[in-house]
């Protein structure tokens, strides 16, 4: 087993959200970085293996959100899009409870998908959310 990672208890009380995330973590993050492997393996052994690309990315059950967007803030549009994404609320409160368990979270990580799998449907949105959501890269139904 590899070296524990502790954890600086009093940082994380100061923290608003305290995760044991690891970047590039995502399901599509794995798949592009594996993907980048076998091009450069496969460039590098002269193997004729153009555009591959992992078959199968472990998805969400709801790709597709709808948000009304009647009396919403562009803030609290963007904030419904992105918490329907990935609850780090979840995560915080998990580390919280018992900082101990940080290797075993980050060993059990949920799977989580970058914001461009989710395609919003907008009701009544405005262009400034819209906008919003499609530079942080999700696909904008309206």
């Amino acid at each position: 087993m590899g070296e524990r990672t502790e954890i600086d208890i009093p940082l994380m009380h100061m923290a608003f959200l305290a995760t044991p995330h690891i970047a590039g973590y995502s399901a599509d993050g794995k798949a592009n970085g594996t993907a980048m492997i076998v091009k450069n393996l496969c460039a590098s052994f002269n193997i004729p293996l153009a555009g591959w690309y992992p078959s199968e990315v472990p998805g969400t059950q709801d790709p597709v959100l709808a948000i009304d967007c009647t009396g919403k803030t562009s803030e609290e549009i963007v904030r419904k899009a992105v918490n329907h994404t990935y609850n780090i609320v979840e995560d915080d409160v998990r580390l919280r409870f018992d900082p101990s368990r940080f290797e075993i979270e980050r060993e059990n990580y949920p799977v989580r998908r970058e914001f461009s799998y989710y395609s919003i449907n907008l009701k009544d949105g405005n262009e400034e959310a819209e906008k919003l959501l499609r530079d942080l890269g999700f696909k904008v139904i309206s």
